[in-house]
């Protein structure tokens, strides 16, 4: 069956009045795809309609929120969804008594300002001119409410491109409209006309963030501009000081232009008790080891916890890249015991960077400068038994095995262990 065709047949039936048949309906509809909202919707929003007073009117809608709330999934984005499909339906009026309510039963609490234009636009399709409630809504929207909102709302529905024009048509100086504005035409797939809208939101308000984040985006990636994107990143970081997202674009810029250390102590100015976002962390990681900074590379992965897609090993590869440099940087200068450590520890999978043993290995490397370490420090059988377990492991020569990947630094590692095995006896 067809969702969308229903709900349309649906909501045609609710806007000429049908009652009862429309409630069964609605019900069945309800029971045989829960997560639709729109059915869920309709069936307090029906008896709203049909009742015979109105505290039986009120009554209904008191039981929107909670049915919205039981569909699971945001109760913000699914009452705007619902809301999206009645006033493409033509039905402004029970989309604003749904948006009231949720309103008033605080679903849009952290929502930002969109379910506010969203108000004002169903009362002005009521209405042949913008009344005070409605002047009241977007001045609220445009002035009071924080784009940035924990989980905010973006334009929904073939209305909303109509609904975000009209709302900067009515006020030229709404930073926050200007903003949506460019995220509905981004989402059309029409970023040229999306970028003015965002260069107008932060020249009304420099510090709105959001807007000067998607402008260092679009330099970065559509117009190759580092420079440009630079500013823009630096301005968001500036109006969003605990956006990581916005950090870890601005590092990957700067990185690009050459000034990695420079990125690597923005990174390493947030709060150390901080939670780092999973791509920032491990941007920050290979910067220590790609600056050479294998101490502060490891500290820092001893002390962060890594949750991986299935197979991805890249934060252990940078600890064992770290290890090993530190330890041949080390056994160079003569220090074998701390260089073995370093090499004893390269071969570990610490728990928190999330990441297995395989089931062939392929550290024939790391036994190899473990055998050398331990040599130097005359543990010769033991340096005998590490190298025995490089030598055993699999190469180029060897048949080719799922997950495992073998690099020419590993066949020739694998063949450095057999010749010290060699030079042993």
């Amino acid at each position: 069956e067809n969702t969308t065709l229903r709900d349309a047949w649906l909501a045609s039936r609710f806007n000429l009045g049908d009652g009862d048949a429309l409630l069964a309906d609605m019900e069945a509809a309800a029971q045989a795809d829960p997560t639709d909202v729109l059915p869920t919707v309709l069936g307090p929003l029906v008896r709203w309609h049909t009742a015979s007073s109105e505290n039986a009117a009120n009554a209904a809608l008191d039981t929107l929120p909670a049915a919205l709330t039981a569909l699971g999934g945001d109760p913000a984005f699914n009452t705007l969804e619902a809301a999206a499909f009645l006033l493409g339906m033509d039905l402004p009026r029970p989309a604003l008594e749904l948006l009231q309510t949720a309103e008033k039963a605080g679903i849009f609490q952290d929502a930002g300002p969109y379910p506010l234009y969203c108000m004002a636009y169903c009362r002005t399709r009521l209405s042949a001119r913008v009344g005070e409630d409605a002047r009241a809504l977007l001045l609220t929207a445009a002035a009071g409410t924080n784009p940035a909102a924990p989980k905010p709302q973006h334009p929904h529905g073939a209305q909303a491109l109509a609904l975000m024009r009209w709302a900067v048509e009515f006020n030229p100086n709404d930073a926050n409209a200007h903003y949506l504005l460019g995220l509905t035409l981004a989402g059309l797939h029409r970023a040229s006309e999306a970028v003015p809208c965002w260069e107008r939101a932060a020249a009304i308000n420099p510090g709105h963030g959001l807007a000067w984040r998607l402008l260092g985006l679009h330099r970065w990636k559509k117009d190759g501009n580092l420079e440009g994107a630079e500013i823009a990143y630096r301005n968001a970081l500036a109006a969003l000081p605990n956006d990581q997202m916005v950090l870890r674009d601005l590092t990957e810029v700067l990185t690009k232009q050459g000034r990695r250390a420079e990125a690597l102590a923005l990174a390493e100015a947030l709060p150390e008790d901080s939670f780092r976002r999973y791509d920032l962390a491990l941007w920050q990681a290979k910067a220590y080891l790609d600056e050479g900074r294998n101490d502060d590379c490891v500290a820092f992965l001893r002390e962060s916890r890594f949750s991986n897609w299935e197979g991805v090993t890249t934060p252990r590869d940078i600890f064992v890249g770290a290890l090993m440099a530190r330890g041949k940087q080390r056994f160079e200068a003569g220090l074998h015991a701390e260089a073995l450590a370093d090499f004893e520890e390269a071969l570990t999978y610490p728990e928190n960077l999330g990441v297995g043993q395989r089931y062939k290995r392929t550290d024939a490397e790391t036994c190899l400068w473990a055998g050398k370490a331990l040599q130097a420090l005359g543990r010769v059988e033991e340096a005998r038994a590490i190298w025995t377990e490089g030598a055993g492991q699999i190469t180029l020569a060897d048949p080719p095995q799922v997950f495992v990947t073998v690099t020419t630094e590993q066949d020739e590692a694998v063949g450095l262990c057999r010749a010290a095995l060699e030079a042993l006896r």
